[in-house]
């Protein structure tokens, strides 16, 4: 039903993005700043598998270094990571390098 209604937003507006999962409370877990040959950076958080049920049943999230924001979101998660702070990550239900991709980093 959630990708249904998705579909149906997505349909109305082209600039509509329509989460697919939001993860509050979580703990980062990795942080993979950079990967040769591809323009994203990578994370997962801590007991969260699959990242998105939409993409592939990785704990993977994914984020293109030309999204707006990227840096933005990098740091974030770089904070959190070091001052042991907890996330919420809202997915977009699509794919990001071959990973869920994200629409929002917020350090709680």
């Amino acid at each position: 039903m959630k990708k249904m209604i998705c579909a149906a937003v997505a349909l109305m507006s082209v600039t509509s993005v329509c989460p697919a999962t939001v993860y509050p409370g979580k703990t980062v877990a990795t942080i993979q700043a950079f990967y040769y040959g591809a323009d994203c950076f990578y994370f997962t958080l801590v007991g969260v598998v699959p990242a998105d049920d939409h993409v592939s049943g990785s704990p993977i999230f994914a984020v293109s270094r030309s999204q707006p924001g990227a840096k933005d979101a990098l740091a974030a998660l770089m904070t959190a990571k070091v001052a042991s702070l907890t996330v919420q990550v809202s997915t977009t239900g699509t794919a990001v390098c071959g990973y869920a991709g994200i629409t929002e980093v917020v350090i709680e």
